[in-house]
């Protein structure tokens, strides 16, 4: 799962071998704010080598509840702007977030529009 909150953007998978969810971060300050709401998640660590350089390990009810409450927390009519007021440096990072899923959509409302070509 890949998520995108006002304040920090995740990318949390489950590993096997710890039978737990781990949620990953490109930027260390999204998993402090993380942890510093949610202590029970635990101590941050570090991997330089791996592509999602900072990590937490967490149950699924744990993780549940991080994403429950930012549903609960929505009171802005636009996301990026919401999140701009957080960190203005992702500015580009969400348009194109935003500019790729706007393309998919586009091509796939092309393809249910078009008529199909009988051979």
């Amino acid at each position: 799962m890949w998520i995108f909150l006002p304040w920090g953007f995740f990318s949390v998978t489950w590993r096997d071998d710890l039978d737990c969810l781990q949620v990953r971060a490109r930027h260390l300050r999204d998993l402090q704010k993380l942890v510093d709401a949610y202590p029970e998640m635990g101590t941050i660590e570090t991997d330089a080598a791996a592509d999602y350089r900072w990590r937490v390990y967490c149950s699924r009810n744990q993780w549940a509840t991080v994403v429950a409450d930012a549903a609960h927390d929505i009171d802005y009519p636009n996301f990026k702007r919401r999140a701009l007021d957080f960190n203005p440096a992702r500015r580009w990072a969400l348009f194109d977030v935003w500019r790729t899923m706007q393309r998919v959509q586009t091509e796939v409302e092309r393809a249910l529009i078009l008529p199909q070509q009988d051979d």
